[in-house]
């Protein structure tokens, strides 16, 4: 998203709380759509896109991609922070999403994961142009290790967490290390820095 170079049309697919179509706006895109299906969670991205005065030029909708996204073509830029099993259910809608020329950011993904994902974008008419990986540990070591750090911050936390929040967070990590959903909660984790580093409000 910082390589924008201005005027860009852009698609958003699982747009979650619209951190990234606001972004986008806020760096010179000319338009942003999201695209969600959970509806409670476009409501949020609308008002964190009023909140940050980009309503003109961002829009969220609900529904299916596969069908949506082809409709909002041409577009320069699509991202797609969703599992892989997802994104390649959606490739054949978002290569028609895309202008000539266009560029698609595939995210949320394992590391293990590159050798399964790369062998199904050529035939789906895919060239991949930069791949960007987080070495050196899991997901879901990277995840707990974030966790870890977060609650040792004493400004936050003057008394140390509650035995009860502990017990919540092994819960939760328990049940996102078996749904294997930890690159989704880390990519959502590096979208709120940078919108924070880029003075964007956001909630979610």
């Amino acid at each position: 998203v910082e390589g924008l170079e201005g005027g860009e049309v852009i698609v958003d697919v699982g747009a979650g709380t619209g951190i990234l179509s606001i972004a986008a706006v806020r760096l010179g895109a000319a338009r942003a759509t999201g695209i969600e299906i959970d509806v409670e969670a476009n409501v949020v991205a609308i008002r964190n896109a009023e909140q940050n005065h980009v309503s003109a030029a961002c829009q969220f909708l609900d529904g299916d991609a596969a069908l949506l996204a082809p409709l909002l073509g041409p577009v320069d830029l699509l991202l797609s922070n969703i599992l892989r099993n997802v994104n390649v259910t959606l490739l054949p809608a978002i290569h028609d999403a895309l202008a000539p020329g266009g560029v698609a950011i595939f995210s949320g993904m394992e590391e293990g994961e590159a050798p399964l994902f790369r062998p199904v974008l050529a035939p789906a008419g895919f060239a991949i142009m930069e791949e960007v990986l987080d070495a050196g540990c899991t997901a879901q070591e990277t995840l707990e290790a974030r966790i870890a750090e977060a609650l040792a911050d004493r400004k936050r936390w003057p008394r140390g967490p509650s035995e009860k929040l502990h017990r919540l967070l092994r819960d939760e990590l328990a049940l996102i290390a078996e749904l294997e959903y930890a690159p989704y909660f880390l990519t959502v984790h590096e979208i709120v820095r940078f919108a924070r580093s880029k003075g964007i409000l956001c909630q979610g």
